[in-house]
């Protein structure tokens, strides 16, 4: 095929090619969607075409995904660009309210993985996956600035909005992220997560999503 003009990525096992799908498209989808949301995006095209979303899943991608798998760094920057560039198809009309489905356990499959690399073995905080976080629970606490019905497990929405307390939002993040009902790995093995997380959903009420995503990615 290389003779056909084609560049062709030849994959180590279709594992490695599904795990790297789920960590650079799929949890690339599941952060983008609570920030598109409260930024009045509809689309996943509308959402890439907003310079600050598109800059926020650049730096997610190369900062904290891609350092976490250990392959050949251009063979994974070209595969990263094929994948994402589907994005900008404009045939494909992903709204993100229908992405949005269950998206407690998709941050948790797709994006927790990569946050929790990131701290065992470079010592750093996902800062872009852990504000996808905080902008979950700040749309699925009522709170935000975008009217939005969480299409996920009730009980657990319900969890949520029960224990938000906006005087004290590091002890609402901190019962939220140990709940053992919604997550099923333990979230603060990644020990400044809560407070990482707690300073993002301050952000994001006290300056609105456009004002917290810029502070972010400048």
């Amino acid at each position: 095929m290389d003779k056909a003009g084609l560049h062709v990525l030849y994959m180590p096992s279709i594992q490695s090619f599904r795990d790297k799908k789920v960590r650079i498209l799929n949890g690339s989808h599941t952060a983008m969607v609570p920030v598109g949301l409260q930024l009045g995006c509809e689309t996943v095209m509308d959402a890439f075409n907003h310079p600050l979303i598109e800059k926020f899943i650049d730096k997610l991608v190369t900062d904290e995904v891609l350092p976490m798998i250990h392959e050949d760094r251009g063979e994974l920057e070209i595969f990263s660009a094929g994948i994402l560039e589907r994005f900008y198809n404009p045939y494909i009309r992903h709204l993100l309210s229908a992405i949005s489905l269950n998206s407690l356990s998709k941050w948790e499959a797709r994006n927790f993985p990569t946050v929790l690399d990131n701290f065992e073995e470079a010592g750093k905080t996902a800062q872009y996956n852990l504000f996808a976080l905080a902008a979950l629970l700040v749309l699925y606490s009522g709170k935000s600035e975008t009217p939005f019905t969480p299409d996920d497990n009730p009980k657990h929405v319900e969890f949520i909005r029960q224990h938000w307390d906006g005087t004290n939002i590091e002890r609402s993040v901190r019962e939220i992220v140990e709940n053992k009902d919604i997550w099923t790995v333990p979230l603060t093995a990644v020990t400044p997560l809560v407070l990482t997380v707690s300073g993002f959903v301050k952000e994001i009420l006290n300056d609105g999503m456009e004002k917290a995503l810029a502070n972010l990615v400048q």
